[in-house]
């Protein structure tokens, strides 16, 4: 894939987490780490296995190596997906609270070579080692593989695996031929040619219209297309901060991950503890100095009363001392503060209700908001445009994961009801609308 070749170009951009405490790695020690993560997962799975993986059927083309990837959205989610692309194999988004029976049929659908977990993570560690037991899969430690240069292969089948104590496996792989060594070599350079050459890079499984889950695999050409309409549409900027908040498993995902990489903006890493509480959601977004957001209506009709609180103050004022280093602190805790773009609008944050009187101000740096997933009414619409900054735009966007998310799009300042169709996508009016006129 080409985000190698947009970090190394843009090294500006970095992974951070959202909070004090939040971990940051700038995309120019971004690439190295992942690097030789790819590089170890490879030697870790041997070349022989790569006959398995997931395949549809035989007109779908040949197999493709997979790996699934069994974490919450975090900053070892996304450098887990960077090091598989990396090594040659697609990858597979498993959602951690998933039934066993779900997570065990879909398993035995895909066959994953093997499955990463994140020791770091209570929900997928201990008890990932007893649930993949009975789906007969080895299971990889992604901390161990970033923070260590290299992992130690655990089957799910050993029983007394803890989260601190791997365990080898029980017979050592033979050597590489010279042919596996050279491939090896190859992966040192990062994302190589081969990755390009995968008729697919992700699966990912909807509920599906006959209730069965449905694997989608998902095209490079696809992702690129829909990245690229986005930043030819609506460019980014330097400093742009790209929230990155929606779970793994659902399409959105996709390019609230790749759209800022290949781009070379930031991302913002929400913890899951925020992203369940749109209220504290909505705060993070304006504390860190979020400029791009996605969300379904739903949520952001949950988080409507805390922008609404937040937007109730006056503006700093233009000529305020350096209005674009802004930092957010009550009673003793105050987080790092970032540089980034004034808001055009002016938008303020004041102290919301039940907050301690030291408050410090900061401009809400939302320039791009986009609502997909679910129907956007017009009510909706128009409560958002009164609590977001005037420069901000709101865009509906619709799809499906079989056309990479979106592929429909309105832009909620145009005045024309008409959808506009995104780059080689084509919109068919539907039999109802055709019987109407």
């Amino acid at each position: 894939m080409e985000v190698e070749a947009a970090l190394q170009r843009k090294q500006h951009g970095c992974l951070r987490e959202e909070g004090t405490d939040g971990d940051r790695i700038p995309y120019g020690q971004l690439l190295p780490l992942v690097s030789r993560a790819s590089s170890h997962l490879r030697k870790l799975l041997h070349p022989q296995h790569c006959a398995a993986g997931c395949s549809g059927h035989a007109s779908e083309g040949p197999r493709v190596p997979l790996v699934g990837l069994i974490m919450e959205q975090s900053m070892h989610y996304i450098s887990a997906v960077l090091a598989c692309l990396a090594a040659g194999y697609a990858f597979l988004p498993l959602d951690p609270s998933w039934p066993l029976a779900h997570l065990h049929g879909i398993l035995r659908t895909a066959q994953p070579l093997a499955v990463l977990f994140d020791s770091h993570v209570s929900s997928t560690s201990d008890s990932q080692h007893t649930r993949l037991a009975e789906c007969g899969v080895a299971v990889i430690d992604i901390a161990q593989l970033l923070s260590q240069g290299g992992g130690q292969e655990q089957h799910s089948g050993d029983s007394g695996c803890q989260q601190n104590e791997p365990r080898l496996p029980q017979q050592q792989q033979p050597a590489l031929t010279e042919q596996q060594e050279s491939n090896a070599s190859e992966q040192q350079q990062g994302l190589q040619q081969t990755c390009r050459s995968l008729p697919y890079f992700c699966v990912m499984f909807t509920s599906g219209s006959t209730g069965l889950p449905a694997g989608i695999c998902c095209t490079e050409a696809g992702l690129l297309n829909r990245c690229s309409w986005m930043d030819n549409t609506y460019p980014f900027l330097q400093g742009d901060l790209v929230a990155a908040k929606t779970a793994p498993c659902f399409v959105d995902s996709l390019w609230e991950m790749f759209g800022p990489l290949l781009a070379g903006a930031s991302l913002l890493v929400l913890r899951r503890s925020i992203v369940l509480q749109p209220s504290l959601m909505a705060q993070a977004l304006i504390r860190e100095g979020a400029t791009h957001f996605v969300a379904v209506p739903s949520v952001l009709r949950l988080m409507l009363p805390m922008l609404r609180t937040l937007s109730m103050s006056e503006p700093v004022p233009l000529n305020a001392p350096n209005p674009s280093h802004c930092c957010l602190a009550w009673e003793g805790l105050e987080t790092a503060s970032y540089e980034r773009p004034p808001a055009a609008s002016g938008l303020a944050v004041p102290r919301p209700a039940g907050m301690p009187q030291k408050w410090q101000q900061q401009q809400c740096s939302l320039r791009h908001v986009v609502s997909s997933g679910e129907p956007l009414s017009l009510e909706l619409c128009q409560q958002l445009k009164e609590v977001l900054p005037g420069h901000c735009k709101l865009l509906n966007l619709y799809g499906s994961t079989e056309v990479a998310a979106d592929c429909a799009c309105f832009d909620t300042c145009q005045l024309h009801p008409l959808l506009q169709h995104c780059q080689q996508q084509r919109l068919l009016p539907s039999q109802h609308h055709q019987h109407q006129h």
